[in-house]
């Protein structure tokens, strides 16, 4: 029996599927022992066993390389489609590391990562090459140059060493067998034009580092999931960071780095050279000189440098090449000829060796030589090697000369003809055992590159004997088979250098559904930008591509024209019936139609917002469940804004039945259903549903839905006054702030400023609203610039600083009474505040007009939660006007609304309610109307008036509210190390301790907060009282 989306299909038997999680479902259960289950990361077996009490227990379980790797499921009854997709998802987790053993032994054809199934399950940024990780594999004829490797040696004293010299100097051949004579671990990293781009740099580096230390990096590698990429500056930091947490010193690479020319990058390595980690030694190889501070970090004493001057060969090292290459006799008579001739150029020098050995007449050769200048010698030269081979050999060499990086199989389908990867293969192990400028890249010798400045000289060669159009074939079969083996990058790049922009946009397309699907939106971003903008312009998929980013990135201002310019594009295509059914061109009108749900529903559109989620359910094809849960949410949302709440709650819980929603689906679902209680008011069910969204995303390593999760909870429980809660989960989100939606970080920091203020920690209050402002500057958007600024001037009103306030709500300027009132900001709301703080006639008077549109604006859009808000301003504004009746019947009017949720912030945030608050309490004595809940709610409110510092006692509590297991003696030991920036191996020598135990010990830390580095531990670690606050 299995069971595969969502349904139990039995193969001994006639009979419909059964639905996992109905009535016959756990009927089947009790009946059978056994099944298998198929998700997208692979098969499990699942197994019933005595426990030997009389019960029975699932497991499921999943065999690697003869070890069995086993999750336990509990009773029939609490098997449902989430927990099979989670314990299916666990144990793929569990065997990664196994599966990673095996890459050395791996066909040519498998040394690629990812093929396309992979690569959605892995959430790598781009289709990286293990081969640009592989140190170069030295040939038979290099001599070992003592001279360099001593020089080399005594720059490991320093931070980092530059190898800058032309192409043929022998830069990569030297630092290859420099790090193989070292004894600690290094990290090889080949760069391309590719890597210019900041993200694509970041992930080639991590991976590169992670070949040294496979589970390290886990900061800077979970970027990578991140719905934008951060500045260079908190890379940085999160890389330094990370290689704190090291257990040796290590050596990076980085070849080729004369290809590098994005300042973003430049600056990011530099940020690292200047706080570059001790056990980091950086050695940079390159043909230019990098745009880089080389002379003052020359000064600091922090650079060695070799140059060309320093790697040409002496004549004793050309005299021992030579006698390598062509015997010692040959030798003698010709090393100072070419050493003269060559002077000292290793590739030329090498070449002529190659040149001399299919000539008997070396006097000759040598003479004919002098009619060339040293740097023409070269052409002549390759010209020369070329004649000497078989036909069959120089097709080889020339046609494939336009690959970077080549197998077997890639060269067979770039040559064409009937050529067979076989065949290549034997002329590429003829070619390397004639050192024939091949560097094998891989242990299998599967995969190679040409020495740079062969490669170069052929590809002049190819260009000059072969037409524009023949070129053009060659790249576009190199394009086809790298599509073919899911390396999209790779084909988009042939496919334009053949000049067919349109193929390079449709490999784009095919994938973006995949990609969006997986949530890889920095991929997405990044295949844009090899793309020429004509082609974007051209492509309703790739404008919808395009928004779907600028959204994320917060830019809704964005929308609206891309996605009219989509549907014009297909407006005038006129699909027919079949095009209209079919499934690419529905998801494309289903994916339109979401995102002007999303636009509408922020820009307070809700009914508009409605119809266009409507729309995209009925373009989304069924099985397209992802796509669908995106059209679901806002379709939730938008019914709720317009009234319907039994109607959002009920679409919600139908979608929750479909069993066989997937794990990122159900949280995007239940993130929804938690929002809309949190409109209604209903906050004990608002964080009931965030906390089976946070288990859920947990298990399932959903980072941005944990976000959410997070979100909800810090906000019910600041407005619930449980500030040390609140604190916590703000905090949670701000520790992880690069895999999180750019408004949940926003408003994280507007939430943690306010709960440092209600605990009487103002400084600190104000630094994170600092920080606010930084982090929104950082994102050259306007709009929520002057949110940041309203929010500071929210900030000093709760400081009593009413004249500062003035200055930034000046800053923040006009801004509409619009939208949904998600966030805890709202500037129009800070406007009414400041207004009535001030207290003039005039200005109370300007604040009731304000007031008034805001309570039209949120009782239409049925927001509860912001229209307690507004009624105690309308309170406070009717007291500041002596309409004391109006004020106590306002403000009892809001705490109908407040009482039953438990709202406590909204009110206790407005002190000059205090009074009201009272007068209320006595009227009620008075008319005998007591209610001993009320009055005890109302007496919490007055308490809670006054700032509540955090308490200290209480972080059992709340590591056992939250879910967290307590931290050891030993583990709080280095956490406080860890706050002092102390490296691993610094730790371990302050408490005698090795520095593999202090790895474990850091790894069982971050598991059991939840985080993936040392800065968002000790962040978690102040919000939870394991740290003392700074």
């Amino acid at each position: 029996p299995t069971v595969k989306s969502g349904r139990l299909y039995q193969l001994e038997r006639e009979g419909d599927p059964i639905d996992v999680g109905t009535p016959p479902w756990y009927d089947w259960l009790e009946e059978h022992d056994s099944f298998l289950f198929v998700d997208h990361v692979g098969a499990v077996t699942v197994r019933k066993n005595e426990t030997g009490h009389g019960e029975s227990e699932w497991r499921a379980s999943r065999t690697r390389l003869g070890k069995v790797f086993t999750v336990s499921l509990g009773p029939s009854r609490a098997i449902n489609l989430s927990s099979l997709q989670i314990a299916a998802r666990r144990l793929a987790g569990k065997q990664a590391h196994v599966g990673s053993a095996m890459l050395s032994t791996a066909s040519p054809a498998a040394s690629t990562l990812p093929i396309p199934q992979t690569a959605a399950t892995s959430g790598s940024l781009r289709s990286l090459m293990r081969t640009k990780l592989y140190r170069p594999r030295s040939g038979s004829d290099v001599i070992f140059r003592t001279r360099l490797i001593e020089r080399l040696n005594v720059a490991l004293g320093g931070e980092i060493t530059l190898v800058c010299a032309p192409a043929g100097f022998g830069k990569t051949t030297l630092m290859a067998q420099w790090v193989q004579t070292l004894d600690r671990p290094s990290a090889w990293l080949s760069l391309d034009e590719h890597d210019n781009e900041l993200p694509v740099f970041v992930h080639s580096l991590a991976a590169a580092l992670q070949t040294a230390f496979p589970e390290a990096f886990g900061a800077t590698a979970a970027l990578l999931k991140a719905p934008r990429i951060p500045p260079p500056e908190h890379i940085a930091a999160l890389l330094i960071n990370d290689l704190a947490d090291v257990p040796d010193d290590v050596i990076l690479v980085l070849d080729d780095y004369h290809c590098i020319h994005n300042r973003e990058v430049h600056t990011l390595l530099e940020l690292l050279v200047e706080h570059l980690p001790p056990q980091l030694h950086l050695v940079l190889i390159s043909r230019s000189n990098p745009p880089l501070p080389i002379v003052r970090w020359l000064a600091k004493g922090y650079l060695t440098e070799l140059r060309g001057s320093d790697l040409r060969f002496t004549l004793e090292e050309t005299e021992s090449f030579l006698t390598r290459m062509l015997g010692s006799e040959a030798a003698r008579e010709t090393a100072g000829a070419l050493d003269e001739r060559t002077e000292g150029w290793i590739a030329v020098l090498r070449l002529a060796a190659l040149s001399l050995r299919g000539t008997s007449d070396h006097a000759s050769f040598l003479q004919h030589l002098d009619s060339y200048a040293a740097r023409s010698i070269s052409s002549y030269l390759v010209g020369e090697i070329l004649a000497q081979q078989a036909p069959a050999v120089q097709e080889v060499l020339e046609r494939t000369s336009i690959l970077e990086q080549f197998c077997p199989e890639l060269c067979a389908a770039v040559i064409g003809s009937d050529i067979s990867h076989e065949q290549v293969q034997a002329t590429l192990d003829w070619l390397e055992r004639a050192n024939l400028f091949l560097v094998p890249l891989d242990k299998r010798q599967g995969w190679y590159r040409f020495h740079h400045l062969f490669q170069g000289l052929l590809l002049q060669r190819l260009q000059t004997h072969w037409s524009q159009q023949e070129l053009a074939t060659l790249h576009q079969r190199a394009s086809a088979w790298y599509a073919k083996q899911g390396l999209i990058e790779e084909a988009i790049e042939h496919a334009r250098v053949a000049g067919d922009a349109s193929e390079a946009r449709q490999l784009v397309e095919a994938q973006f559904f995949r990609a969006f699907e997986q949530e890889q939106l920095v991929l997405v971003e990044h295949w844009l930008h090899l793309l020429p903008e004509e082609q974007i312009q051209r492509s309703p998929f790739l404008l919808v591509a395009r928004a779907w980013i600028s959204q994320a990135h917060g830019q809704l201002q964005e929308l609206p024209p891309l996605l009219v310019a989509a549907e014009q594009l297909v407006a005038r295509g006129d699909p027919d019936t079949s095009e209209a059914d079919d499934p690419p061109f529905r998801l494309l009108r289903g994916l339109t139609a979401t995102l002007w749900s999303l636009f509408h529903f922020f820009t307070g559109q809700t009914q508009a917002s409605l119809e266009s989620a409507r729309s995209a359910l009925a373009w989304i094809p069924p099985a397209e469940e992802h796509m669908a849960s995106h059209a679901t949410f806002y379709f939730v949302l938008s019914n709720q804004a317009t009234g319907q709440e039994e109607g959002a709650l009920a679409a919600v819980q139908q979608a929750l039945r479909d069993q066989s929603t997937g794990l990122s689906s159900t949280a995007r679902l239940l993130y929804a259903q938690s929002y809309v209680y949190l409109a209604m008011g209903k906050l004990p069910h608002a964080e009931h549903t965030a906390r089976h969204l946070l288990h859920i995303a947990r298990e399932a390593e959903l980072v941005i839905s944990q976000n959410y999760a997070h979100w909800l909870l810090a906000v019910v429980h600041y407005e619930q006054n449980r500030l040390d809660e609140a604190a916590y989960h703000f905090s949670a989100i701000i520790a992880n702030q690069h895999q999180a939606h750019f408004w949940v970080v926003q408003d994280a920091l507007c939430g943690l400023a306010l709960t440092y203020q209600a605990q009487g920690l103002g400084i600190q209050a104000q630094e994170t609203a600092r920080t606010l402002i930084e982090l929104v500057q950082e994102q050259h958007n306007m709009r929520e610039l002057m949110a940041a600024f309203a929010f500071r001037g929210r900030l000093a009103l709760l400081q009593n600083e009413v004249e500062e306030a003035d200055q930034w709500l000046e800053l923040a300027g006009e801004q509409d009474v619009r939208g949904p009132m998600f966030f805890l900001e709202d500037p129009p709301m800070t406007k009414v505040r400041l207004l009535l703080a001030k207290g003039d006639e005039v200005s109370v008077a300007r604040g009731q007009v304000l007031l008034t549109q805001l309570l039209q604006h949120v009782e239409a859009i049925h927001n509860t939660r912001k229209t307690i808000q507004v009624l105690a301003l309308q309170a406070w504004a009717y007291d500041l006007q002596g309409r004391e009746t109006e004020a106590l019947d306002v403000l009892e009017r809001a705490l109908t609304l407040a009482h039953p949720g438990g709202f406590m912030r909204t009110l206790a945030d407005l002190f000059p309610l205090a009074p009201l608050l009272n007068a209320l309490r006595k009227g009620r004595k008075a008319r005998h109307a007591a209610d001993k809940h009320l009055d005890a709610y109302l007496q919490g409110l007055l308490a809670a008036m006054n700032p509540v510092p955090a308490q200290a006692g209480s972080k059992e509590d709340l590591l056992e509210q939250e879910g967290l297991e307590p931290l050891t003696r030993r583990e709080l030991q280095i956490l406080n190390l860890l706050d002092k920036d102390l490296t691993n191996k610094e730790i371990a020598r302050e408490l005698v301790l090795t520095t593999g135990t202090v790895k474990l010990h850091t790894k069982h830390v971050y598991q059991k907060l939840s985080v993936n580095n040392r800065r968002a531990a000790v962040t978690l670690a102040r919000a939870l009282g394991l740290l003392a606050a700074t």
